[in-house]
């Protein structure tokens, strides 16, 4: 939409080059003899509205960050003139974003050009579509996150022309299993956190009332799982992408000195 005036003015629409609207683009009109008349900025919809003391011949420039100037001239009589603008210059990563399956994830993804600036940033649609743009063209770092998933990084090149990006999520691995006492019973309420090599804990929850627990989304490798409840227990557990290992938790006798007992599980 165009924003409504009565009398002379230049009135429009900024977008980028795949036509989404811009905000905060500098929208400067000025005489054939350089002498300036208005100035504006436009709104969240990429709308802007100028008016002038008069009709006549004006010349409309308009800045976006990063991107060149865009000049043009318009007649103005006494209504309103429309002076649409299409931005040029900058870039585009449009594409999908998805799980290890192939289906789609609502997540976001993010523009970062090569001196670290984050340009960009953009949800993603029902069906895991994205469409970034960004002032610069060329190679950027897109990231990706979303919930339940790790992030992800990937260089891609920023061009209008450039074919769309598939993003897929790395599986992920998980572990599940059942806390018992040492007579077998169940251990309802006992924490379990599972830490990686430098002692950063990745998970943790707390046992059911059938002392069954679950933890997913956990990057693979070498891990070490505490339950605590008992005497606390140390389980060394080796998981791999894209599967769950089970662990069991045996909890012995209370332990008079506090000493974890260490077991290993999930190896091969």
């Amino acid at each position: 939409m165009t924003p409504e005036r009565d009398g002379p003015a230049v009135v429009g629409t900024v977008r980028g080059r795949s036509g989404t609207p811009l905000a905060g683009a500098t929208v400067t009109v000025t005489d054939l003899d350089g002498r300036q008349h208005g100035r504006t900025v436009s709104g969240g919809d990429g709308t802007y509205a100028v008016g002038l003391p008069t009709g006549g011949t004006y010349l409309v420039v308009t800045r976006t960050e990063g991107a060149g100037p865009d000049a043009g001239l318009v007649a103005v009589g006494s209504a309103p003139a429309r002076h649409d603008v299409a931005v040029a210059a900058g870039g585009v990563v449009r594409g999908t974003l998805a799980d290890a399956g192939g289906r789609p994830v609502a997540g976001a993804v993010t523009l970062i050009d090569t001196a670290g600036e984050v340009v960009a940033h953009a949800p993603t649609d029902a069906a895991g579509r994205f469409l970034a743009e960004t002032p610069g063209t060329g190679p950027h770092t897109l990231t990706a996150t979303a919930p339940g998933h790790g992030p992800l990084a990937r260089t891609v090149t920023a061009d209008p022309a450039a074919p769309p990006v598939e993003l897929r999520f790395p599986a992920l691995a998980g572990v599940t299993g059942v806390a018992r006492s040492g007579d077998g019973l169940p251990v309802a309420g006992a924490r379990i956190v599972l830490g990686d090599g430098d002692g950063r804990t990745v998970a943790e929850t707390v046992t059911g009332p059938d002392g069954r627990y679950e933890l997913h989304g956990l990057p693979p490798g070498r891990h070490e799982l505490t339950a605590s409840g008992h005497a606390p227990v140390v389980v060394a557990v080796q998981v791999a992408r894209g599967t769950t290992t089970p662990v069991e938790v045996r909890f012995g006798a209370p332990d008079p000195a506090g000493a974890p007992s260490r077991t290993e599980q999930g190896r091969g």
